[in-house]
């Protein structure tokens, strides 16, 4: 469940299912009592998709026919006889793959041409993954322990990873130029089957490349230069990183300043890092210890992004993702989420 409160229109929540988005609305915090209907603009993030438009919803409301496995994002627009509210800020969402249900922990093991690895008795799985039986078909599962936290050289070896590549079987290192033809072994042996979607996307991994991050864990060619984020990802369970700040949003926007606020259940964390952009250019960086922060001197008609970057003893956690605030007047703020650079 997805949950994020609005302002302009109403509460809103999304529950995702298979190939369809239930949504959920709580009423608008002003003339409530005078809402009548809603309209849901949902749109899926391609470049040129169309926007769905879904009139007169009332609340639950569930649209089927969403494509799987999917980004999509959706706003809602409440109406009443005196005329209509502005759209709600944009809730982003996945729907849910329609593969099977093989493996407890990510997805079965596949081997280098896109096929499922299939185990036995005979043919046994790499370390690191379990032999588990499905219908007919026995498929390898990354176990509970996963691999060491140093290296995941069994599997390169059972790949049959070039033995000039085998040094490049470790967690935080990438694979050399001269080990390209490598590099869908590499990624099924270094994700464990894990899905990384959320990791992939805060290190503004392409689209076309975010395969890498999930099933079915093969890429293209033209993704080899993005292994240092593949990497940066596979390696963030094994080297006691912290996980990325959660629910990143601004409240108490004035003028010239706003408040950054986030939540984080990771212990392990003893500071954070805030980042400010604007014109595509990094204008301000600020440590703190606590799960806010004030941006000060803020100009108008300024397009503002903000992160925040967890850290603790083993080094920096994945970047959060980016709220953007079009600061275009003093009495028209607005701030929303992306997944940005």
């Amino acid at each position: 469940m997805n949950r994020i409160h609005l302002h302009q229109s109403t509460s809103l929540s999304v529950l995702l299912l298979i190939r369809q988005l239930k949504y959920h609305g709580k009423e608008p915090n002003s003339n409530a009592d005078l809402v009548e209907t809603y309209t849901l603009m949902i749109r899926k993030a391609e470049h040129g998709a169309p926007i769905r438009e879904v009139h007169n919803a009332v609340s639950p409301h569930t649209e089927i026919g969403l494509d799987s496995d999917s980004e999509y994002s959706v706003s809602v627009r409440s109406h009443s006889k005196k005329g209509e509210s502005l759209p709600s800020t944009s809730v982003l969402f996945y729907t849910k793959s329609n593969n099977r249900g093989v493996c407890p922990i990510g997805e079965p093991l596949l081997i280098s041409e896109g096929r499922p690895f299939l185990c036995s008795s005979s043919h046994p799985c790499p370390l690191g993954f379990q032999c588990m039986d499905a219908e007919d078909e026995a498929y390898c599962c990354q176990k509970d322990s996963g691999n060491s936290n140093e290296d995941f050289q069994d599997c390169c070896l059972h790949q049959k990873v070039s033995p000039d590549c085998q040094s490049s079987c470790y967690f935080n290192t990438t694979l050399p130029e001269r080990c390209r033809r490598d590099l869908n072994k590499w990624v099924q042996c270094a994700s464990e089957g894990r899905d990384h979607s959320r990791c992939c996307e805060m290190e503004n991994v392409p689209k076309e490349c975010l395969s890498g991050c999930r099933h079915p864990f093969q890429v293209a060619d033209s993704c080899f230069d993005l292994l240092p984020k593949f990497s940066t990802c596979f390696s963030a369970p094994h080297l006691g990183l912290p996980h990325p700040v959660q629910r990143l949003k601004v409240t108490l926007i004035t003028a010239d300043s706003a408040l950054l606020i986030w939540q984080d259940d990771d212990y392990s964390v003893t500071g954070y890092r805030v980042e400010v952009f604007a014109n595509n250019a990094l204008v301000s960086s600020a440590e703190t210890t606590t799960e806010s922060y004030r941006l000060e001197n803020l100009s108008p008609s300024t397009e503002y992004r903000a992160r925040v970057i967890s850290k603790n003893e083993h080094g920096n956690g994945p970047q959060s993702f980016q709220r953007h605030l079009h600061h275009s007047s003093t009495e028209n703020y607005r701030w929303r989420s992306s997944k940005s650079s």
